[in-house]
């Protein structure tokens, strides 16, 4: 840390060499001037100045910061390889060697801070009875729960669509100014790194006119849950011999065969356009089918153009098999992983790389939600189930 009054450069290097401080301490340090910032920021943002921080932001990252102090690799749990590797010249450690279970009461208390503000909520997208273009489909309920189903929100799901609620969140659908989640979020500084830029490596090369090259893991494509809320069968079965994995893993195997024409209706969130869609890919958590590009999704479109310059088609099945349109076929437009992302795409959204390297004109604008209050719930939850007893902060 840098002392507040700053530096003379005019000194020789010896005497500029200050010693690291610990973790806790750069953890104090950051939390405390958070605070003091949270003081002076206004609690709300006009239209035109949507992007800079605010009262919010400075606690909500405060949250966030203590969230991560409290966590056992920063919470004298850090393997020994690790915590005796980060240490200053006279042998002092940078990682706390002691568990402090009060860490925790401090997170929970700075996330209940950004939610007494009461300015902040959750985006849903209401239930949907009726079914219009593909890209719109009407609601799918989850599987029955006694707790939930049967109770509007945000007691329960019965009037919300789950799926368009999250959808929404990232894909444009909903301006800043207006979306009551988003706490901070970045916009745009550089003509080229934007969320709609990397839109445009999402989308798959033929029929979206993307570059198709960004993908995830089979581990993050797993970390998804199905749709009754329990793990996807095989999950990080391949890592249950390392370290940290005990409890992780689910050895169920994983589900095989495809899904057939006839057996569509079984499975609604693949839309009319699921045949051949890997049954490992069905009754999945509204989130996977708003993120995950799976082999044999349906890509929306709606954008798309057929006139004397486009032969572009709407509401397109994808596959990444080799040697196909989007699969490996001798050139670097193709995905390494074969799952793609969906999550910042919009419907509407499609590209013409071949006309101009990042063509946006078709995409629909969106912001980094940086943080959401979302995630301060989660804090919350997540810092309070840590807690053995009571702390007063």
């Amino acid at each position: 840390i840098i002392p507040d009054e700053g530096v003379d450069y005019t000194k020789e290097y010896d005497e500029l060499a200050y010693p690291r401080n610990s973790y806790d301490e750069c953890v104090e340090y950051i939390t405390g001037e958070l605070l003091k910032a949270a003081g002076q920021l206004p609690l709300q943002r006009s239209v035109q100045e949507v992007l800079r921080p605010t009262r919010g932001a400075a606690l909500a990252l405060r949250a966030k910061i203590l969230l991560y102090a409290a966590s056992p690799l920063f919470n004298g749990k850090a393997p020994e390889v690790v915590s005796s590797a980060l240490v200053n010249k006279d042998g002092k450690r940078l990682l706390p060697e002691t568990y402090d279970e009060s860490k925790w009461a401090k997170a929970a208390a700075a996330a209940k801070d950004v939610m007494d503000l009461n300015i902040y909520g959750i985006h849903v997208a209401y239930f949907n009875s009726n079914a219009g273009d593909i890209a719109y489909p009407a609601t799918i309920v989850p599987p029955h729960d006694d707790e939930f189903s049967d109770q509007s929100w945000p007691n329960g799901w019965k009037n919300i669509d789950p799926f368009q609620s999250y959808r929404e969140m990232f894909d444009g659908s909903i301006i800043v100014s207006q979306n009551e989640e988003l706490i901070f979020t970045r916009g745009k500084n550089q003509s080229r790194e934007s969320v709609d830029i990397m839109v445009v490596h999402q989308l798959p090369r033929n029929g979206a006119g993307g570059y198709g090259s960004q993908g995830m893991t089979q581990k993050q494509c797993d970390a998804y849950y199905m749709n009754d809320g329990t793990n996807c069968p095989g999950m990080n079965d391949m890592y249950k011999e390392f370290d940290g994995y005990k409890g992780r893993y689910d050895s169920r195997p994983r589900a095989e065969g495809y899904v057939k024409t006839e057996e569509l209706a079984n499975y609604p969130e693949l839309g009319p356009l699921g045949t051949g869609v890997s049954k490992q890919y069905v009754q999945r958590e509204p989130r996977f089918y708003a993120s995950v590009g799976y082999n044999g999704s349906t890509w929306h479109l709606l954008n798309a153009l057929n006139d004397n310059n486009h032969a572009e088609e709407k509401n397109i099945q994808v596959f990444y098999y080799r040697g196909g349109n989007n699969g490996y076929a001798n050139s670097s437009y193709w995905l390494r992983t074969g799952i793609g992302i969906k999550k910042y795409v919009h419907p509407n959204d499609i590209s013409y790389t071949q006309k101009n390297s990042y063509d946006v004109e078709r995409i629909e604008h969106k912001a980094d939600p940086a943080i959401r209050y979302a995630e301060i719930l989660l804090i919350y939850a997540e810092a309070l189930n840590e807690l053995t007893g009571s702390y007063e902060i």
